[in-house]
């Protein structure tokens, strides 16, 4: 067997006021379950089994419970923190945390925002979102959510994008000329009075929070091409950092 050079990944915030809210009351967690079928997923995709034994069943939801919650209460007593939690050919769990971006609306709230009739809410937060210069190929590596991220990595540089704090994103698109997906989010265009989202067998990942906004009817799958990309139209981009933010496509870069 080839020496492996990435695991598996997946992030997601800890917030101890999600349990007050109305979408997340189960847990401090962002869809906590979604995160450990994303992990159980990639393990059996690249057929790690001993990956797969420490996240399945009700002991690797214990673990990964208790892998997230131990990680953010030691990086702060109380308030938000942000998690990445990867995970090794060989079982190896691992934590990292960061200090989350404070957001002035309700995490999912944007996703009602209906262009076509409501006020552009807090304008100071919108993103500017690019489209890529080049197609990614589709591959293992586009569908799951590993630490090899070159390709996420080449499309954010030729946006221009140097730093995960700037409110830009890029938009993919496989070989075809269908949207794929974000470099950093799941995204999803209002097309004849909803929102929707590339399907996953155009190439991109099957994001966490993407599956709860469509488990919740908040947004629809469909297939979205570039050259159907308008400057100016918004766009929701969706992960379990930063939930759903709102972008506003310009087609010519900065």
């Amino acid at each position: 067997m080839e020496p492996v050079d990435y695991t598996l990944f997946t992030s997601l915030r800890y917030d101890p006021a999600l349990v007050h809210s109305s979408w997340n009351p189960q847990s401090p967690l962002t869809v906590e379950a979604y995160h450990l079928d994303r992990l159980r997923n990639a393990a059996k995709a690249f057929d790690w089994p001993q990956a797969l034994a420490v996240v399945d069943g009700p002991d690797g939801a214990r673990r990964f419970h208790e892998l997230c919650i131990q990680g953010a209460q030691q990086h702060a007593d109380s308030g938000p923190v942000l998690l990445r939690v990867t995970l090794s050919i060989d079982g190896r769990f691992e934590v990292q945390t960061f200090d989350p971006v404070q957001w002035p609306h309700d995490l999912v709230s944007l996703a009602t925002f209906n262009p076509n009739t409501d006020k552009v809410p807090y304008p100071d937060a919108l993103y500017t979102v690019t489209l890529d210069t080049e197609p990614t190929p589709v591959s293992q590596f586009t569908q799951r959510k590993t630490t090899r991220r070159q390709h996420y990595d080449a499309a954010r540089a030729r946006a221009g994008i140097k730093t995960r704090g700037e409110r830009r994103e890029v938009i993919l698109y496989n070989e075809a000329g269908d949207i794929t997906e974000g470099s950093v989010a799941n995204v999803s265009f209002w097309r004849e009075g909803r929102w929707v989202t590339p399907p996953v067998s155009a190439g991109g990942l099957p994001g966490t929070i993407r599956r709860w906004l469509l488990e919740q009817g908040r947004i629809v799958e469909g297939n979205i091409r570039r050259e159907d990309i308008n400057d100016g139209e918004f766009v929701l981009l969706t992960n379990s950092w930063h939930i759903v933010q709102l972008g506003r496509i310009q087609t010519v870069q900065p």
